[in-house]
């Protein structure tokens, strides 16, 4: 349902952002490490076959940004 898809696409902006932060865009496959939400309840990577790194060392958090209200433009067919 709708919470499901949701906690896909959560967890898969933060597979994205880690990728980023990373620098390899996606050369290094996303399936190559693991997001999960952790015991407080917020996104980490759970694993990681990056090499060198160390799971530990991120932090994640979601936030929330408002989508603008759109503002009607007089005299325009609505």
């Amino acid at each position: 349902g709708a919470g499901q898809r949701r906690a896909f696409y959560d967890l898969w902006v933060c597979k994205e952002a880690y990728l980023k932060a990373l620098g390899t865009g996606l050369t290094f496959s996303a399936r190559r490490f693991t997001v999960s939400e952790g015991p407080d309840g917020r996104p980490s990577i759970a694993y990681t076959e990056f090499p060198g790194d160390d799971p530990a060392h991120w932090a994640m958090d979601r936030i929330s940004i408002p989508l603008p209200t759109p503002t009607p433009t007089p005299g325009a067919d609505v």
